[in-house]
């Protein structure tokens, strides 16, 4: 973009990021960053989700009615609270 008098100018980025004063190519640099430290680290919980997924297929995976009835009473809560 270009400012008063054919200055080339930063154009900061809207939302949360503006407000600490990032541009555009900051924000990717920093995500670029971020990205490939997490890649470097292993993810732990996909051997539990295998482990789930594998007792769900063979109908091994059981989950009491109580915990079920209030998970499904507070997400709908929550809902009408937002």
């Amino acid at each position: 973009m270009h400012g008063r008098k054919g200055r080339r100018t930063r154009r900061a980025i809207p939302g949360p990021p503006h407000r600490l004063g990032l541009t555009r190519t900051q924000l990717d640099e920093i995500t670029a960053a971020v990205m490939s430290r997490l890649n470097g680290t292993p993810d732990m919980r996909m051997e539990l989700v295998g482990l789930l997924r594998m007792a769900v297929m063979e109908n091994r995976y059981f989950v009491p009615e109580e915990k079920v009835a209030e998970s499904m009473i507070r997400c709908c809560l929550s809902a009408r609270l937002t």
